[in-house]
């Protein structure tokens, strides 16, 4: 643009005759505005380069991702130079994020990612909340520590052992999904990982050497739907894949929707002694449930606005009981408490982070508060890499910094995998 705006200038544009000044003009609004659209699409991947690949993930059969490497030129922009590397490189959609921090959270995930599980050690479970950290990226190591790596969502999905357990079968034609050491924790906890990781209703699942697709565990949960059970991660689950205001049939013939579901988890307690995880995944489900409707263009209104209010009251105490290091409760939403044992740590605040990391609204993504938290917990993975973390507190303490990487930095999926690669 300078290099045009100098032409003119050497050339006398006092002299040039109208029509060719106004033709030499719109050249370079042309060529300038072609620069702009250029520089949008490097700059906001989620929003503008990654629609469609994002789109094409969730149908893929492979769950592979086949993005673009970026040209030497747009790496620069990236600020994948060292020479370059600034604030700036760091963005969200409305403010600039702490270079610091930033710095800190990526690189946390990508020790972390480049440390993977494997399927003869660590059971199905552990590989699901692998999975929830990492969503479609995720990878074990297939059979011990020196396997082949490979996708841990596919691995799950083919039901193939991990630890020697298997997370599905079938009795009498119907799914089977055991409570139980190793496996599922929670009814609707793989589906809930699925919906998170925003894998297809179509993508496959291998039961017993049949193939079914993912529609069919999104059945399997909507016939199990039972009054008086815990239903938080059917909420989550059933909400990604079901309209809001759409209603099915249990196996008992009775009428369920996800509004039944966010109404029955609405008149269950959360504190630490009768939810799991402090509450954390109840509140989680009701974020989860809100921000779905709100994506379908739907009125938030009765148990929906009441979720709402609930999630934004729960949002101010987890915010008053939080230590002056950063960490949060670790007695929960009960009282303030700071424990000196680091797996304690890590699964209470990774657990209340997470959540925050979902349900906060974008205008409080740079508070300082929420940021020291994410700063605590980055610092605790980091110092400690040499301990054999707690899985389930790893995956959501992880998952909770990928969701801040996520909305504050806006990371896509398939982007640490190609970071990763041209380090090598």
């Amino acid at each position: 643009m300078e290099m045009d705006i100098q032409v003119l200038q050497l050339v006398g544009v006092a002299m040039l005759p109208k029509v060719l000044l106004a033709f030499m003009l719109c050249i370079i609004v042309i060529l300038s505005t072609g620069n702009v659209n250029a520089e949008l699409a490097i700059r906001q991947p989620n929003t503008l380069r990654t629609k469609k690949a994002n789109e094409r993930q969730q149908h893929s059969p492979t769950l592979e991702l086949r993005t673009k490497q970026p040209s030497r030129a747009q790496a620069k922009s990236l600020g994948t130079q060292k020479s370059k590397a600034s604030s700036s490189k760091y963005q969200s959609s409305s403010q600039v994020a702490n270079p610091r921090l930033a710095k800190k959270v990526q690189g946390v995930l990508d020790w972390y990612y480049t440390h993977p599980l494997n399927t003869r050690d660590d059971a199905p479970w552990s590989v699901l909340h692998w999975s929830i950290a990492y969503g479609v990226d995720a990878k074990v190591l297939a059979g011990g520590p020196n396997g082949q790596m490979v996708t841990a969502i596919g691995w799950l999905c083919c039901n193939r052992p991990a630890a020697g357990k298997r997370l599905v079968s079938q009795r009498s034609g119907n799914l089977v999904l055991p409570i139980a050491p190793g496996v599922q924790g929670h009814e609707g906890q793989f589906l809930s990982m699925l919906a998170q990781s925003k894998i297809s209703s179509g993508y496959v699942l291998r039961v017993g050497g049949q193939e079914l697709k993912i529609a069919d565990l999104v059945e399997h949960e909507k016939k199990t739907c039972r009054s008086g059970t815990e239903l938080t991660f059917k909420l989550i689950g059933l909400s990604h894949f079901m309209p809001s205001d759409e209603p099915w049939q249990n196996a008992r013939g009775e009428t369920w929707s996800v509004q039944r579901l966010l109404q029955e988890e609405l008149k269950e307690p959360i504190n630490r002694m009768d939810a799991c995880c402090g509450g954390m995944h109840r509140l989680f489900a009701l974020s989860y449930a809100v921000n779905r409707r709100r994506k379908e263009g739907r009125s938030v209104t009765g148990p929906w606005k009441l979720a709402d209010r609930r999630v934004r009251a729960y949002q101010r105490r987890v915010f008053q009981l939080q230590n002056n290091d950063g960490s949060f409760s670790t007695l929960w939403l009960e009282s303030r408490e700071n424990r000196s044992d680091k797996t304690r740590n890590l699964i209470t605040s990774g657990h209340q982070l997470e959540w925050l990391a979902f349900s906060l609204p974008d205008n409080r993504l740079h508070d300082p508060k929420f940021e020291h938290a994410v700063a605590y917990v980055a610092n605790l993975l980091e110092q400690n890499r040499d301990l054999h973390w707690h899985r389930g507190g790893l995956g959501h303490a992880l998952h909770a910094l990928a969701l801040y990487e996520q909305r504050v930095l806006g990371a896509s999926p398939g982007e640490r995998v190609q970071r990763l690669a041209r380090r090598k």
